[in-house]
This record gives structure tokens, C-alpha cells and sequence, in this order.
């Protein structure tokens, strides 16, 4: 698969965030449960910066543990509803790709990206933001088939 080159602006996403081990077997539905959140509160966030789109945010380092944020990006964040954070990201270049299927098959689009697609992209993965952002205007479920588009921040050329 292709990956498409995107440039993204810094910006701030308000939402729900917590730590997860891939090495505890009790942390493998963290990140379900804060999809499932943020579609339960997303109408109580302000100043959306877009409707029907979240973001799922992936901090390194990856390896064992690591930070998750699901959120909502918006214009103003000095409005906060109870319970969210405010967390702000500098510039990057992201190679993008898309994952059609469930939240559970999601890992083997993350390992075609790394063996196949990102070596043969020409571009070399940095520390930074993955960014998962779904499009919620059609009927969303954590359960059911999803498309997410999964950015990779990169360094142009090797």
C-alpha cells in the first residue's frame, strides 16, 4: 500500500488519556474503553475544530508501556470539560495509511505498515504522535468495522 505524505499543523485535542502496558494482559482493553468514552462525552466538548472526527493519539515510546489519548481536536482549548485533558502537539510530517477493519485487527495494519509499507515509503519513522483519526458521521462502534487513518511521523527521504 501506498502511504500519502501529510503535513499537519500543530494543534490541541481535548479528551481522555492513561497509560497502557502491552506486557499487562488487564491494560489489552484501555484503549477500547477510551474510544467508547470519548463517543459517550464527545458532544460535551467546545469549539470542535471538526465534526465527526476523532483522534486516537499514540505517544513512544512504544516498545512495552505507553500514553493514549482519545480526543476530540479543537479550536479554543481553555475550555475543559470535567474528567478531560488539554494536550498540545508541535508541526510534523506524517505518512499516512488506512485501516479498514475492527479496533482487534488494527495491530496487523500496524505490522504491515512497519515490515512492508513504511521500508519501502523511502521515509524513515520519528519519535513523535501516531495519530489515529476516525470519522465518526457514520455510524460508529468500537465493536463493528471501522476506517482509521493511522499517521506516522516521519523524516522525508532516509
Amino acid at each position: 500500500m501506498q502511504g500519502q505524505i501529510v503535513y499537519k499543523e500543530g494543534f490541541s485535542v481535548v479528551g481522555v488519556a492513561q497509560k497502557r502496558s502491552k506486557l499487562n494482559k488487564r491494560d489489552e482493553d484501555i484503549v477500547k474503553a477510551l474510544w467508547e468514552q470519548m463517543e459517550q462525552n464527545y458532544s460535551t466538548i467546545p469549539h470542535r475544530k471538526h465534526d465527526h472526527i476523532m483522534t486516537g493519539i499514540c505517544l513512544p515510546p512504544f516498545e512495552n508501556d505507553y500514553f493514549y489519548i482519545t480526543g476530540v481536536e479543537v479550536n479554543d482549548p481553555t475550555t475543559i470539560p470535567k474528567g478531560m485533558n488539554v494536550h498540545t502537539f508541535p508541526a510534523y510530517t506524517y505518512i499516512q495509511y488506512e485501516h479498514k477493519g475492527t479496533f482487534e485487527s488494527l495491530h496487523k495494519t500496524y505490522e504491515m505498515i512497519q515490515k512492508n509499507w513504511l521500508s519501502k515509503s523511502g521515509h524513515q519513522a520519528i519519535p513523535g504522535p501516531t495519530l489515529e483519526i476516525v470519522d465518526t458521521s457514520t455510524h460508529f462502534n468500537v465493536d463493528n468495522d471501522i476506517v482509521i487513518k493511522i499517521h506516522i511521523p516521519i523524516k522525508i527521504g532516509q
